[in-house]
């Protein structure tokens, strides 16, 4: 994704947002709390298992990169600091090729309802449009009403009529199934 910033703000205002992709390890440092956060406003802190040197490794020290991150920043006395951030991979599906997953997006409350959302929204789209992804993916929290709309007006839909549902194995049913292996 390219490394420059796209400010976010009317034309008639000076710039005091802008969106800007992850690119250097340092990022990973200023990542991690808005992470914390997130799981903080999900309340599910303790479920945060990541640190700052996992989240540098897989974005920034692994080629190719495990995930891609971009930063929502606001500008306060000539500093630009992140109060948002999205984090995306690629995935594959066998019926449709590359795809795009967004693991997560997030604005701290006090920047929202400012476009945030949606530019690293649209962040993701143009990744997806340039690696020529079939789809972009992600879940929602059932009661993020919001979040949901937005999506919608910005052409997403439920996928196969809502029949799929999501399923996972946690580290602990992994040991479990492998001390059991078929």
């Amino acid at each position: 994704m390219s490394s420059s910033a796209t400010t976010v703000s009317p034309p008639h205002q000076q710039p005091h947002y802008r969106i800007r992709p992850c690119n250097d390890p340092s990022d990973a440092q200023q990542l991690y709390p808005l992470v914390q956060q997130l799981a903080q406003y999900q309340n599910l802190s303790n479920a945060v298992l990541t640190s700052v040197q996992t989240l540098t490794r897989d974005g920034f020290e692994t080629t190719p990169p495990l995930f891609y991150s971009a930063f929502a920043e606001h500008k306060n006395n000539n500093q630009w600091t992140p109060v948002g951030f999205v984090v995306s991979y690629h995935a594959y599906d066998t019926w449709k090729g590359r795809t795009l997953i967004i693991e997560d997006l997030f604005v701290q409350e006090h920047h929202r309802r400012k476009g945030l959302g949606r530019k690293l929204f649209a962040h993701c789209i143009k990744l997806a449009f340039q690696t020529a992804c079939a789809y972009v993916e992600w879940v929602v929290h059932n009661s993020n009403h919001r979040a949901k709309q937005m999506y919608i007006s910005l052409g997403a839909h439920y996928p196969d009529g809502g029949v799929w549902d999501l399923m996972r194995m946690d580290a602990k049913a992994i040991e479990t199934f492998m001390a059991n292996p078929l």
